[in-house]
């Protein structure tokens, strides 16, 4: 946890100096080396090699859907079976490295017969295949190059077993991973405590005295660094469109009570409303830190809310938040997934606390899938969500939520 990074499929990199045709004219760009590394094979037994990482790559290209490099890369060269060059546009930055290191790369002796790939004379990487579409592909048989491959799927368990083509000498020493699925943290929590699963990650309410208490010499917890919870606002719907009032639910809203009564003090109210884990707040300006704190400090402030509704042409009428056009601010929803017990304690409280500014709130925790097909289609008013972006730099959050989302987080 100390920022350094550390080769795995790729042994080593460089920045080169690169050329990139854009409209038909050269203009400089930079390109990256990669050195893979030898001896590696899929679970099927086939080779890891420049020809899977440009295939890879090659159908981010052919279907920008897929993201990662999507509409970044101009050319690749491969320039021995275990090494390439990446050409990057002009319009790509440095931090680019960071995305192409954390890439998943497929098998293509299984992926290029499905999803076949070419690169035309002008660079460009078409896909021949015109009516399928590896976004909504169901694999039933994932191939990959780590130390388990799949043995079975059920919605109640997925069991892995050890890879026998992995590369690293005597790995993996457990042979086999059973990991059943339960509805929530209720029942997750009580097959932990019971010694019916190994280790689980889960909200666990008391967890020295209910977990650790019963055998600590072999009972442990850690907390790993983490990154913001948050809530989703729909800013296409009115009046979340308003961002004065998205700006004074997040003033309303006390994170310091939710830390303590919701989440048993596990997770620390953030210090600012920027989505970014605390770790990396010491590399903004102090100014700006200042400021983002004033905005909404950790313990709520309600009347700074209704002050600045207010001074924008909001009313509070006999408790009733009305807008500037003088259109009640209509009862809303607040959801999250059902099965996480702490959540759940935490739209409550935030329902209570934007109640004080006028707005009623409705909380709902629909099935996980129904939840994630309303976040995806944006069939919400606010959601909860766990952090979606994630990098070694404040630039990758600040791309990925400007782009995408408005976002509050705790």
């Amino acid at each position: 946890m100390n920022g350094e990074t550390i080769p795995w499929l790729a042994t080593n990199w460089t920045f080169t100096n690169a050329t990139a045709y854009v409209n038909g004219k050269p203009v400089p760009t930079f390109g990256i080396v990669l050195w893979l590394r030898h001896d590696v094979y899929f679970t099927d037994g086939t080779p890891f090699n420049a020809t899977a990482v440009w295939y890879t790559f090659a159908l981010e290209q052919a279907y920008p859907q897929l993201g990662y490099t999507a509409n970044d890369i101009a050319n690749m060269t491969i320039i021995n079976p275990y090494e390439i060059e990446l050409i990057f546009y002009p319009w790509v930055t440095h931090f680019i490295i960071y995305t192409v290191l954390e890439q998943w790369i497929v098998d293509p002796a299984q992926w290029g017969k499905l999803f076949p790939v070419q690169q035309l004379p002008n660079g460009t990487y078409v896909a021949l295949n015109k009516t399928g579409n590896p976004f909504t592909y169901t694999n039933p048989n994932p191939i990959g190059t780590g130390p388990y491959m799949l043995y079975s799927f059920s919605p109640q368990q997925v069991v892995l077993v050890a890879n026998p083509h992995y590369w690293m000498p005597g790995e993996p020493r457990i042979k086999y991973l059973l990991f059943p699925a339960y509805a929530g943290n209720v029942q997750e929590n009580a097959a932990l405590n019971n010694g019916q699963i190994t280790w689980a990650g889960a909200f666990e309410p008391g967890i020295q005295q209910n977990f650790v208490a019963k055998d600590p010499a072999h009972r442990y917890y850690y907390f790993a660094p983490g990154y913001p919870q948050m809530i989703l606002f729909n800013n296409m719907r009115w009046p979340l469109t308003d961002p004065v009032l998205r700006q004074a639910i997040y003033m309303a809203i006390n994170r310091t009570s939710l830390y303590y009564l919701a989440e048993y003090g596990y997770e620390p109210a953030t210090l600012t409303p920027l989505p970014l884990p605390e770790q990396m707040l010491n590399v903004l300006n102090s100014s700006v830190l200042q400021m983002a704190e004033s905005m909404a400090p950790p313990q709520g402030n309600v009347t700074a809310a209704l002050q600045l509704l207010e001074s924008h042409g909001y009313k509070l009428v006999n408790g009733q938040l009305i807008a500037p056009n003088g259109t009640p601010v209509p009862t809303m929803t607040i959801m999250a997934p059902a099965g996480w017990t702490d959540w759940d304690a935490d739209l409550a409280l935030i329902a209570q606390d934007l109640k004080q500014i006028g707005i009623t709130v409705e909380v709902q925790t629909p099935p996980f899938s129904t939840w994630y097909n309303y976040m995806q289609t944006g069939n919400y008013w606010m959601g909860m969500i766990w952090n979606l972006i994630q990098g070694p730099a404040p630039i990758f959050y600040f791309e990925g939520y400007l782009y995408n989302y408005l976002e509050f987080s705790w």
